[in-house]
């Protein structure tokens, strides 16, 4: 994992768009010190999102970001939330609308969190279902000692979804 990476991310303001390995929208965020929250997410995994097991950081391929004024972080994570739909969102971040034309700025950075070689291992089917289930079930365990909020059981549903939806596509391939 590039994580070393992440000491080139500014700390100052920004939005960021975390990608998962089908190249798909899977979570949005926001922080007035941008390279402390992708630690929080990547490294101590102690962020809302990762430690209520909501988002599985070993699915997310790559990181864009967007370095913006401080008055502009809602309005310019609205903006991405509103092109993107990301699924691991707990919450809806303010709506706003995108460009007259429609086009995102092109992001400040993107970090490819795991290389091409790696990249094609993940996402062999049985190794997505290996994780995805170890996922659950840590998460699934750590909901149940703590107590789960409605979020929470949400997305142990959405994973489960995902998981069946893997079982399909390996299946297929026998």
């Amino acid at each position: 994992m590039a994580l070393d990476a992440l000491s080139e991310v500014r700390q100052t303001p920004g939005v960021y768009l975390l990608v998962d390995l089908d190249g798909e929208a899977a979570y949005v965020g926001q922080s007035g010190k941008l390279r402390t929250r992708l630690i929080q997410h990547f490294v101590r995994q102690d962020s809302s999102v990762t430690s209520d097991g909501l988002l599985d950081v070993y699915e997310v391929w790559k990181i864009k970001g967007w370095y913006v004024p401080p008055a502009s972080l809602d309005e310019q994570g609205g903006v991405l939330f509103t092109a993107f739909q990301p699924r691991w969102n707990r919450r809806r971040l303010l709506s706003a609308p995108l460009a007259p034309n429609g086009d995102l700025p092109v992001p400040d950075f993107e970090i490819a969190l795991i290389d091409e070689t790696d990249l094609e291992v993940r996402r062999v089917p049985l190794q997505r279902i290996e994780n995805k289930l170890l996922h659950l079930v840590r998460a699934t365990r750590k909901a149940r000692i703590s107590g789960a909020s409605s979020s929470v059981k949400r997305a142990l549903g959405l994973h489960a979804s995902e998981l069946q939806r893997l079982f399909g596509v390996f299946a297929d391939d026998l």
